[in-house]
C-alpha cells in the first residue's frame, strides 16, 4: 500500500520559498493563500530571482517554483496574480500548477525578454471560466496570440480586457492576429503600431456591437494619418470614453484638429462625438507615465493654440460630465452656444429660420441644461476670436432674452 503524500508544513514552504529570492512579505502572503485565507484577494509584483545571486541551485529552483504554483492552482479566494518570470524552468513548473485554479480573474505575466515559454499557462487560461483579464509584458507577438487565443477556447464573450505592454506587434492588421471584437478594455501601449495597425482598430472601432470602452495606445507611432483613421471611426461610436494617445510624438497639428472637430464639429454639433471624454491629456493620462502625459499636453496646446486647446478641453470635459449625469442633449446645447460665440456657428443669419422662431431656441439653449452642469466648467476662458468678447457675457444676454420671452 502506497503511503500518502503529506502537505508541507508552513516552515518547509516558507524555507522553499525562499530559494526564489521572494521577500519576505510575499513569502507571508503565499503561506496565508495556501491557508484560503479570503483577505488575501491579490498577490502582485511575485519575482523568481536568479540562481547565482543566493547559490540555489536550479533543481533546487524549479521545486520552489512548483510549489509556489501549487499552493497558488489550490487557492479558492484568489482573484489577481502578478508575476516577474525570467527564461527558465521554474516558469514552465510554476504555469502547469496553475491550470487547476478556478478563482483568479485577473493574470499579469511580465516577462524577462520575449523569448520565454508561456505555454505552460495555456490550460490555465482555457479552463479557467473566471479569468476575463489578462496583462502581459514584453512578450512575443506570437505567445500574445497563444495566450489570447487559449482565453477564447472558452467563448468570445469570456474574453473583457487585454493589455499588452512593450509587445514587439509592429504596424500589422491586428484582426488577424488577435481577437478583440468583444474586449472592453485594450492597451496596445510601446508595441510599435502605426497607421496600417490603426486601421485595423478602426474595423473594431467603426463596428456597432463593439463593446470597447478603453482603448489606450500611448508611446507608438501614431501621427495625423492613423489619427484620421480613428476618428473616422469615432464618428458614430457611442462606447469609448478612453483614447488615450500621449507619448505620440508624430501627431501634430492637422491631427489635434482632427480631434477637436470628432468631439466640437461646429458645422454640425449634433454630429460630434458626446461621449469620447480622455484622451489622456489635460491632467487626464496615467499616473505612471505624468511627464509623457505632459510634454502631449503641452505639444497639443502649442499646436491648436490657446483658444482651440480650450475647446478641446472644455469639450471632453463636458461629454464626461454629461455621461455621468446621462444628459447628452445638455452637452449639445453647449457646444452649439460655444460655436457660435466663436463666429463658427451664426443662427440669427440663417435664412430657412423664421424670425419669430428664435427667442424659442434661445430658450431652448438656455434651458435646464446649463443649470445642471457642475461649476467647474468655467467657459469664459473661451475668447471669440473675431468679436474678443467673453463667451459669458453670451451666455448671460441669451439667458436674459430668452427670459424676457417666456
Amino acid at each position: 500500500m502506497a503511503a500518502a503524500s503529506t502537505v508541507p508544513t508552513d516552515a518547509e514552504d516558507r524555507d522553499r520559498l525562499r530559494s526564489l529570492r521572494l521577500t519576505e512579505s510575499d513569502v507571508d502572503e503565499l503561506i496565508r493563500v495556501k491557508r484560503n485565507d479570503p483577505e488575501i484577494r491579490r498577490l502582485c509584483g511575485l519575482e523568481i530571482g536568479t540562481v547565482e545571486s543566493d547559490g540555489a541551485g536550479e533543481s533546487t529552483r524549479v521545486s520552489a517554483a512548483k510549489r509556489m504554483g501549487q499552493i497558488i492552482g489550490q487557492a479558492k479566494h484568489l482573484e489577481g496574480l502578478q508575476l516577474k518570470v525570467p527564461d527558465h524552468p521554474a516558469t514552465s513548473e510554476l504555469g502547469a500548477e496553475l491550470q487547476s485554479n478556478r478563482s483568479i480573474s485577473f493574470l499579469a505575466l511580465h516577462l524577462e525578454n520575449p523569448d520565454v515559454d508561456v505555454s505552460s499557462f495555456l490550460p490555465f487560461l482555457r479552463d479557467n471560466a473566471t479569468m476575463t483579464h489578462l496583462f502581459l509584458g514584453h512578450c512575443s507577438l506570437q505567445s500574445a496570440v497563444d495566450l489570447s487565443n487559449a482565453v477564447l477556447e472558452r467563448g468570445e464573450d469570456a474574453w473583457r480586457y487585454l493589455s499588452l505592454h512593450r509587445t514587439p506587434l509592429g504596424d500589422v492588421d491586428l484582426d488577424q492576429r488577435l481577437a478583440l471584437r468583444n474586449l472592453m478594455s485594450l492597451s496596445l501601449d510601446k508595441c510599435g503600431v502605426g497607421k496600417r495597425a490603426c486601421a485595423s482598430l478602426a474595423n473594431l472601432l467603426s463596428d456597432r456591437q463593439s463593446k470597447l470602452f478603453i482603448l489606450s495606445l500611448t508611446n507608438n507611432f501614431i501621427g495625423d494619418e492613423a489619427v484620421s483613421i480613428l476618428v473616422d471611426s469615432l464618428a458614430g461610436n457611442t462606447t469609448l470614453r478612453t483614447l488615450e494617445l500621449t507619448g505620440n510624438e508624430l501627431i501634430s497639428r492637422d491631427g489635434w484638429s482632427r480631434l477637436l472637430r470628432l468631439v466640437c464639429n461646429c458645422e454640425d454639433v449634433a454630429k460630434s462625438n458626446h461621449c469620447l471624454f480622455n484622451l489622456g491629456i489635460f491632467g487626464w493620462g496615467p499616473e505612471s507615465d505624468a511627464t509623457t502625459a505632459a510634454a502631449t499636453t503641452a505639444a497639443a496646446i502649442a499646436a491648436l493654440g490657446a483658444n482651440d486647446a480650450n475647446l478641446l478641453r472644455a469639450s471632453l470635459e463636458m461629454n464626461r460630465s454629461c455621461y455621468l449625469l446621462a444628459k447628452h442633449t445638455a452637452a449639445i446645447k453647449r457646444k452649439m452656444i460655444w460655436c457660435h460665440a466663436r463666429g463658427d456657428l451664426n443662427i440669427g443669419e440663417e435664412r430657412a429660420i423664421d424670425v419669430g422662431v428664435l427667442p424659442r431656441i434661445l430658450a431652448w439653449f438656455a434651458g435646464r441644461s446649463n443649470g445642471t452642469m457642475p461649476a467647474s466648467f468655467n467657459i469664459t476662458t473661451l475668447r471669440c476670436p473675431k468679436q474678443r468678447c467673453l463667451q459669458s457675457g453670451l451666455v448671460r444676454c441669451i439667458a436674459s432674452f430668452a427670459k424676457g420671452q417666456r
